[in-house]
């Protein structure tokens, strides 16, 4: 049986925090790592964002927009070629 934990590896993860104007806001993203024998392939996706303005702290989560339209055309598409090829 392969182990497929020593080619794969994600997790989530936190960056520097960043201060403006008295806000600290600090980035959390998913990170998905890929490796083979000569390689590795590392995909980052943004999470949410941590905003602490010193009274309050709040996570904001990031919404791909760009993202969701093309999972919906992309089962858009399915539809259409699942339905040509019943007719």
């Amino acid at each position: 049986m392969i182990d497929i934990s020593k080619w794969v590896h994600y997790e989530t993860q936190s960056g520097e925090p960043i201060q403006a104007g008295g806000v600290t806001v600090t980035p959390h993203n998913w990170v998905l790592t890929v490796r083979w024998p000569n390689g590795a392939w590392l995909w980052n996706y943004p999470l949410a964002i941590t905003v602490n303005d010193g009274n309050l702290t709040y996570r904001q989560p990031i919404i791909d927009i760009t993202r969701q339209a093309q999972w919906t055309m992309l089962g858009l598409a399915i539809l259409f070629i699942l339905k040509s090829i019943r007719n």
